[in-house]
This record gives C-alpha cells, sequence and structure tokens, in this order.
C-alpha cells in the first residue's frame, strides 16, 4: 500500500558491512500523502505489475480510499469511487473465484461509523457488493478460507460503535452470499489477527489481540476442521499493534512476530518460534517495540530467509521505522538506514518494478514534522549490489488426488529452490472446470504464467497436501505453484484430472499379489512389492488424516521406504497411476 510524496525524495544509502550490502533508494513519486489507514499491493488489473490500494487520511485532515494502477512505475489514480475510510484496513482477494481481485475494506467512515465492505472486481471495475458484515473501525477485516471449501471467508475485528468490540467470522456460501458463524474468538477493539497454519494440519488458525473487558488479550484459536477452539498457548498480551505468521527458521512450521502496547503499557515486539506440537518459545532480540503500526514480512536481501520491516510510534511522540535482517541463526540485525519515523504508520513489501527483490511503501504521520501526512515508496537496489540473484523454484512434483464422496485430499512433493529449504516454500493451489480456470480454489496469481499477484505466501501455506471440500459432481482440474520467500514464483505443474461422483478416479482392481507391504506391521523399513499394472506408479503413505509422511515413485515394480521415525499409528499406502488409485492399509507398532 502506498502513501504519496509531495515532492520528490533524496536517495538514501548506506552500506551493511564486507559482507552484506544493502541498498534503498527513496523513489520519486506523486502519490499523496496517508496516515491512519490500510495499504495493499494487488495486480487488479492483470497486466503483470502490482498495483495498490490504500485507505487513510490525507494530509488536508480528509479521509479517502483510492486505488492506484501502476504505469511503468508511475501509480496512477483510476477513479474507483470507493467510500472514503481511515482506522482501517484493505485486502485484496478472490472471493468468487473469477480470476480477479476483488476488495475487502474497513474503517471509520466519514459520519464517524464503523463500516466494513466488499467491492466485486469485474474486469477492473469495483461494484459494491451487498454483505451482512459488521461494521468496524479500530481494527480489520481479513481474508481466510476456514473450513476448506475454496471459496475466501471474512473474519472482522473492531469497534462497531463507541466501545462496542466484535471479533466475528463470516462464510461464504460460494454464491456471492456470506453468513455469520457464531465463533469462541473474544471481542476487541484496537485489534488486528494473523491467519497461518501453525500445528500444519491443513486448517487454517487464527490469531486474535486486541482490548476487551479492560484488558489487552492475545488468543490463539486452532482450527478443528472448520470448529475453533482456544488453543491455550500463551503469548504476552498486546492491542494496538499487528501482528504476522512467517517462517524465519525455515523449519516447516510458521513462527510468529507481532508489536504492540502490553497491560503494563509498555511498547513491546515479539518473536516467537514454533517448535511444534504446539509449543511456541519466545525468542530474545534486539529489536525495538513499537505501537500504532504494523510488521512486514519479506526475504529483501534474497538470502532465502525472511526479514523484517517494522514501523510505529514510541514513547512521548516519537516514532521509528527500522528494516531487520534475518542472519539465519534465529537473530536479527537492524539495516543501518535512517528510514522517516512515521507514527499511524504502514509499511508494506511489493516488488513494484518487477526486478526479482522486495520494495516497500510506508506511509504515516511524520514524527517531529509539520507535515501531516507522508507516503514514501522505496525502491531496492540488490540488483546493482552484490548479491545472489533470486530465481524462482522448480514447479512441484509428483500430484495425486485422493477422491472420498465431495472430499478431495491433494499431495505433491515438495519443490526447490537454490536459496530457500524445501520445507519453508509456500504453494498456490488451483482448482477448477478447465485447466486454466479456478471456480473451486483461486491462487492469488496467474494460471499462465504463474505471476503473483498479490505479494504474499501461497493460498495453502507451506503444506503439501491439502483437502478441498463440498464439491459437487463433476470433472475438475487441478495444479499447484511454489514461492519463496520474495513470492518468487514457479509455474504452475502440468494440470491434473479428478472426478467427483461419477467415472473418472476408479480403484485398481484388487487381485492376488497385486501389491505387498513387507513386513507389515513395518519395522525400520518397509518394502513395497507391485504388479505390472502398478508399475512406476507413484506412492505417498499418508496418516489417518490425510496428511502425507513420506511419498516417491516405483522403481519399476518396488521400492524400499525408511521408517525407522515413523511414529507408531495406522497409515495408509496409496498408489496413484493413469487416474486409478489404489489403497492399502500400514501399521507401525
Amino acid at each position: 500500500m502506498i502513501r504519496k510524496i509531495l515532492s520528490l525524495i533524496a536517495i538514501l544509502y548506506l552500506p551493511f558491512d564486507t559482507a552484506f550490502s544493502q541498498e534503498f533508494q527513496a523513489y520519486p513519486t506523486t502519490l499523496p500523502g496517508f496516515q491512519a489507514g490500510g495499504t495493499s499491493w494487488g495486480d487488479f488489473d492483470k497486466d503483470g505489475d502490482l498495483d495498490l490500494v490504500i485507505n487513510g487520511i490525507l494530509g488536508s485532515g480528509t479521509p479517502v480510499t483510492k486505488v492506484y494502477r501502476n504505469q511503468n512505475g508511475e501509480f496512477q489514480e483510476m477513479g474507483a469511487n470507493l467510500p472514503s475510510l481511515y482506522g482501517g484496513s484493505v485486502a485484496w482477494g478472490d472471493y468468487d473465484n473469477d480470476n480477479d481481485l476483488d476488495l475487502l475494506l474497513s474503517g471509520t467512515d466519514y459520519y464517524g461509523e464503523g463500516a466494513t465492505l466488499l467491492y466485486r472486481n469485474d474486469n477492473g471495475s469495483f461494484h459494491s457488493v451487498p454483505v451482512p458484515f459488521c461494521g468496524v473501525s479500530l481494527g480489520e477485516a481479513a481474508w481466510l478460507d476456514y473450513n476448506n471449501d475454496g471459496f475466501l471467508d471474512v473474519i472482522v475485528t473492531g469497534d462497531t460503535l463507541y466501545n462496542a468490540p466484535v471479533t466475528r467470522l463470516y462464510k461464504n456460501n460460494g454464491d456471492g452470499s456470506f453468513s455469520y458463524i457464531p465463533s469462541p474468538f473474544f471481542p476487541s477493539i484496537n485489534s488486528f489477527v494473523a491467519i497461518g497454519d501453525y500445528n500444519n494440519d491443513g486448517n487454517q488458525d487464527i490469531l486474535v489481540a486486541g482490548y476487551s473487558d479492560s484488558f489487552f488479550l492475545t488468543r490463539l484459536y486452532r482450527n478443528d476442521n472448520g470448529t475453533f477452539v482456544d488453543s491455550g498457548i500463551a503469548f504476552d498480551s498486546v492491542a494496538y499493534g499487528d501482528g504476522i505468521f512467517t517462517d524465519y527458521d525455515k523449519d516447516g512450521d510458521p513462527d510468529l512476530f507481532f508489536i504492540g502496547a502490553n497491560n503494563q503499557v509498555q511498547y513491546i515486539i515479539r518473536q516467537y518460534r514454533n517448535d511444534g506440537n504446539g509449543i511456541f518459545i519466545q525468542v530474545p532480540n534486539n529489536m525495538k517495540g513499537e505501537w500504532g503500526g504494523e510488521i512486514s514480512a519479506a526475504d529483501f536481501n534474497n538470502d532465502g530467509y525472511p526479514d523484517l520491516g517494522v514501523t510505529g510510534s514510541l514513547c512521548c511522540g516519537d516514532a521509528l521505522t527500522r528494516l531487520y535482517k534475518n542472519n539465519g541463526d534465529g537473530t536479527f540485525d537492524t539495516l543501518p538506514m535512517n528510514f522517516p519515523p512515521m507514527a499511524n504508520s504502514q509499511i508494506c513489501f511489493g516488488d513494484f518494478d518487477n526486478d526479482g527483490d522486495a520494495d516497500f511503501i510506508l506511509t504515516g504521520y511524520p514524527a517531529g514534522d509539520t507535515i501531516p501526512a507522508r507516503t514514501y515508496l522505496y525502491r531496492n537496489m540488490s540488483r546493482n549490489a552484490p548479491l545472489t540473484p533470486n530465481t524462482p523454484p522448480n514447479a512441484p512434483d509428483g500430484l495425486t488426488s485422493e477422491v472420498d464422496g465431495q472430499k478431495v485430499i491433494f499431495h505433491w512433493d515438495h519443490a526447490q529452490d537454490d536459496l530457500t529449504p524445501s520445507l519453508a516454500l509456500t504453494y498456490n493451489i488451483r482448482v477448477g472446470l478447465s485447466p486454466a480456470t479456478m471456480e473451486r480454489l483461486a491462487p492469488y496469481s496467474n494460471p499462465a504464467d504463474g505471476f503473483v499477484k498479490v505479494y504474499d505466501v501461497g493460498n495453502v501455506g507451506q503444506d503439501t497436501s491439502w483437502t478441498l471440500l463440498g464439491l459437487p459432481t463433476g470433472e475438475y482440474y487441478w495444479s499447484v505453484q511454489a514461492l519463496d520467500h520474495s513470492s518468487a514464483a514457479s509455474v504452475f505443474a502440468p494440470a491434473e484430472t479428478f472426478s467427483v461422483g461419477n467415472a473418472g478416479t476408479q480403484e485398481i482392481a484388487s487381485g492376488e499379489g497385486l501389491v505387498r507391504i513387507t513386513p507389515n506391521p513395518v519395522g525400520s523399513t518397509m518394502k513395497i512389492t507391485a504388479g505390472k499394472s502398478c508399475q512406476n506408479a507413484h506412492f505417498f503413505l499418508c496418516n489417518l488424516n490425510g496428511k502425507r509422511i513420506l511419498s516417491g515413485k516405483l522403481d519399476g515394480t518396488s521400492a524400499i521406504l525408511d521408517t525407522q521415525n515413523l511414529a507408531p499409528g495406522i497409515y495408509f499406502l496409496v498408489l496413484t497411476k493413469d487416474n486409478n488409485i489404489l489403497k492399502i492399509k500400514v501399521v507401525k507398532e
């Protein structure tokens, strides 16, 4: 999201050290100054570069919501005629799965009332959609697919009217309408949400933080197949802040960062390492605590590790904007560049010039400045520094699908990248009625070339399996692409097909000696021996929840798997070939 500068900006540059050189240049722009709003990058016009949506208060004191089209690095207002909002959020998302980005807006309107609004993108023109969303200010509205039906749902948190806090979930019914879903989230104002699958079970979980009933609270809610329960995991309580899930240590599960004010009126930044099994460890860091701003993540130096950008207020009218380099050992160093200190501020990464590195926009109220709102756009000049160029990951391989009634479980192998470990890559899935469409599950990317239309993680996170529910009878096409921490993305893998409710996917005829597992129960190794009808078949071993544990391809008619570290329990070996499937029960004692 971008706030504009009223005059040209001087170039800022400071080197890191001889081992690391990072340069950002202030980029001349005619964007007006914004504060107290939201910003988001997204290619709404599908022309292959990132555009902007911004809401907030201009320097004149007037609230506005503007969409800016990226025309070769110049940002031109498109005249979208959106309602003027401030103190809220903006978010791109394809709620109707038609391959263009729609807009979710929240904030305080011209009359001082909270608003949460949805605008449908029809070929670059935005149209209001009637929705039952509770209008909020001093909070945000965010997208997620909590019930894995392929349609984006909405969560809303904030103040409805004069200290009447809410946090509410709305289900996308798949026909353009939404329904309120009762949920256990605590009502909150001056609040934020963070979405991520912290336990890697294929369901999106929700962190809610904010002010409720005279206290600041932070709660992580676990998604148990569409039902949310309080995880009971302890975090520091904050309000007036922001938070994100990102896998900073590249171990395959999302970690957590947030900023804000705590109950002792201290301004904090917290770093929590996700060690799996519901365990988050608070990690000490040298980063400066802030509030009333934003924290954002991107691999701005292309070393494979997500770095951080943080902006917001300090004590006593001061403010701070900093970038933090991820050292790869769990620590972060401050990038020694003097970015403008901004209050009521936003920082958002996005590669607006398509040169393969993360640029960013900064908006807010400049501390100690007589101008009430500014917008700065910073261009990442790493391509001119001795840094490793960022190359996209390879497209995933080993795509298989398993149909059970109206439920389909997708599986694929980890993709490979030159810098980002396979476990740390994220993925976009698309599911549609033809090889190039996405009527049932839409990614934030172009199916033809893989261009990422929203600078974010993939729509299914780091999982290499995903469940899609409620599919009607029909023939479907699906594919998947891989993304690194700079949103460099592979092309989509060649599309695969599956059928629901009719002919298409059939179980391979059983027969003596068709497939044999030895031993079973298995020990430290497991041998698969198959008949000729399964020659060179793909296979995977999954648990009872459909989570893929091991995968591969038969070498002719056999394979040997290392199962020494396989936990005791019941599993299924699934073999697929020529759109046929065979399941075999496997026991590990």
